[in-house]
This record gives structure tokens, C-alpha cells and sequence, in this order.
């Protein structure tokens, strides 16, 4: 699993964005492509999921985060596959914890310590409303309450905040600030 903001693509110059134009600017961020075509390459395009979080207050941005990436070319250069499956949007960061339970991924790429905080034994408590521990389990015959087995977890590039949140529980969650390295972790080459 690969968060889009901030793994993909630079998080910050979205905040600066004033206009529908500069949006379209957004840059990758540093070996990005690069990096997503080798996991790709590594662990399958069937295997590959990309999951964004969109505010509720914003839902076009899923359909603008899915022309941005098909108008560069993204899915055609990297070999992610460009369907619902592989690109999926949520609301809550916990619902991309369950998502990789659901989906049984043993890799997690992200850059907030909520989400993998998520993903970890005992932090599925706070669920989206309306969707509890009991309802999770039955999505899923994984036991939410320890992470999938073989699960890595990366923190990529962590802002100070999120850097703090890991020191308080950095159990099993893994640092890393660039994609290059991400490679070299993982054992991966191109």
C-alpha cells in the first residue's frame, strides 16, 4: 500500500496551490516514478494498491487526483493499474488501516504515524462512524487485532508532528526519507 500525497506526490506544493493550474503542477516527489515503477517490477501491478485520503468536504479531488496522474502517464511509466482496485480513496486515515487488512498487504508506505498506528495491534478502535471492530472483522478473515503477518511499515518523510507521534510508539514502523532508500530497505532493484 503507497499513500499519494506526500510518498507520490509533493503534499506541500498542493497547500500552496491558489489556482486549478497550479494544482495540475503538483510535482512528484524526488524518484517517486522511479521508485513506484520498481515496487511495481517487484511485487506485482496485481499486488500494487494506491490509497489517497480525500476530505469529505472535497470529493473532486479523486477525480482530479486520477487526471493528474493519467494526463503525466503515470500509470502507463510505473505499470500501476489505473482501475478502482488499484487506486482507492477514503475519508479516514484508520480506513486505509483496514484496507490493508482487507487486502493483506505486507508493505505499507505512508507518511502520517496515524495510519500505521492503524495498521498496528489494538489501534483499530477509532473506526469511521458506523463502522465498527465487528463489522471490520466480518470484511475480512485477517484478526484485526495484530498486524498482517510479514508486515513492513514504512514512515516516509515524516513531518515533525507525525516524527513525534512515531517516538511515542515506533514499534515496527520504519523511518525512511526517500525513495531511493525505500529501494535499498526493501531489498529492491531496478
Amino acid at each position: 500500500m503507497c499513500d499519494l500525497m506526500n510518498v507520490i506526490l509533493e503534499g506541500e506544493a498542493k497547500q500552496k496551490a491558489q489556482t486549478e493550474e497550479e494544482l495540475y503542477k503538483i510535482p512528484y516527489i524526488p524518484n517517486a516514478v522511479e521508485g513506484v515503477s520498481v515496487a511495481v517490477k517487484n511485487v506485482g501491478a496485481d499486488d500494487l494498491i494506491i490509497v489517497s485520503r480525500i476530505d469529505k468536504e472535497a470529493p473532486w479531488l479523486q477525480g482530479f487526483y486520477l487526471d493528474l496522474l493519467r494526463n503525466r502517464g503515470f500509470f502507463k511509466e510505473t505499470g500501476v493499474r489505473d482501475d478502482p482496485d488499484h487506486v482507492k480513496f477514503c475519508h479516514y486515515r484508520e480506513e486505509k488501516g483496514i484496507i490493508c487488512y482487507v487486502q493483506k498487504i505486507t508493505i505499507a508506505m505512508d507518511d502520517r504515524t496515524a495510519v500505521h498506528w492503524s495498521i498496528g495491534r489494538a489501534h483499530c478502535q477509532k473506526t469511521p462512524p458506523g463502522l465498527s471492530l465487528q463489522h471490520m472483522r466480518q470484511m475480512s478473515d485477517v484478526e484485526l487485532d495484530h498486524p498482517p503477518h510479514g508486515l513492513r511499515r514504512i514512515l516516509f518523510r515524516p513531518d515533525p508532528i507525525d516524527r513525534r507521534l512515531h517516538e511515542q510508539w515506533p514499534d515496527g514502523i520504519t523511518i525512511i526519507n526517500s525513495w531511493p532508500e525505500v529501494l535499498m530497505y526493501l531489498g529492491w532493484r531496478k
